[in-house]
């Protein structure tokens, strides 16, 4: 359980130094990898759970493998996702574009953190003390209607300000949360992780 603590300074420049310094961690970032897990709650009540690891590169590759609940891969280039579920033997493709989305791949998109300055507004900067350690945290929210978006909770590691948890809350009640874990920065990833070559006859859906 965090201990939550007040803001030390007023919530304009608060906001604004911790937002500096992850742009700054960010525009020294070529590549992220992580462990992950996404759990869906509604109304406090746990709904579903995935866990796997992450890979982004730069400028928009990211490629997620899903380990649980059921093995799935998904590879993103910046124009096409490709979601690949081994035990149905099916491939899914959409379209994707990451200056568009709000979604978990907002790491791709080229400026994500003006992105979200540009769309939501900082209401309640905080830190949460948890296992000894001072977290920071901001709270956003969007400046006009996104999807059913109500509000954003980004937890950041206080010495490099990387993601260490996503919360994202609907409009209809539904929180989603990611945690990661064993966060590595500017590790050498090939190229060839970022593209998916399923087994031949496979059925391909979405084309």
């Amino acid at each position: 359980m965090g201990i939550f603590l007040p803001a030390d300074l007023s919530a304009d420049t608060s906001s604004e130094r911790i937002i500096s310094a992850w742009q700054e961690k960010y525009r020294n970032l070529s590549t992220y990898t992580a462990q992950y897990s996404q759990r869906l709650y509604y109304e406090d009540k746990l709904k579903g759970e995935t866990s796997g690891t992450v890979f982004f590169k730069k400028p928009h590759f990211f490629r997620w493998e899903v380990v649980k609940p059921e093995k799935q891969i998904i590879v993103g280039d910046g124009e096409i996702i490709w979601i690949y579920f081994p035990r149905n033997k099916q491939l899914l493709k959409r379209a994707y574009s990451p200056e568009k989305s709000f979604g978990p791949f907002w790491f791709t998109s080229t400026e994500p953190i003006n992105k979200i300055k540009q769309n939501f507004i900082i209401s309640r900067p905080f830190s949460v003390k948890t296992r000894g350690e001072k977290i920071e945290v901001l709270e956003f929210r969007p400046k006009r209607e996104i999807s059913d978006i109500n509000q954003i909770n980004l937890w950041l590691e206080p010495k490099d300000f990387l993601p260490l948890r996503v919360e994202v809350f609907l409009s209809d009640g539904t929180l989603t949360r990611f945690t990661y874990e064993d966060v590595k920065t500017n590790v050498s990833l090939p190229d060839g992780l970022f593209e998916l070559k399923p087994p031949e006859g496979i059925e391909i859906f979405g084309e």
